[in-house]
């Protein structure tokens, strides 16, 4: 969890332009693919962790 959190403020000081629930949801698309090692957006919105059903993740990531 802790490179997540170290790119997260790297991209925040990098890039101020970006709005925060885009890098938001940068970081949870960037911690499913590390978590599930598969880059389709299928297997990023499985991967998301949390109670969600998966449809509305996949919706997420897309």
């Amino acid at each position: 969890m802790r490179d997540i959190d170290i790119l997260q403020a790297l991209l925040a000081k990098q890039c101020p332009n970006l709005h925060a629930k885009g890098l938001s949801s940068l970081m949870v698309a960037t911690q499913s693919l590390l978590d599930g090692q598969q880059l389709s957006l299928t297997e990023l919105g499985r991967n998301i962790a949390g109670s969600v059903a998966p449809k509305h993740n996949i919706k997420r990531i897309d």
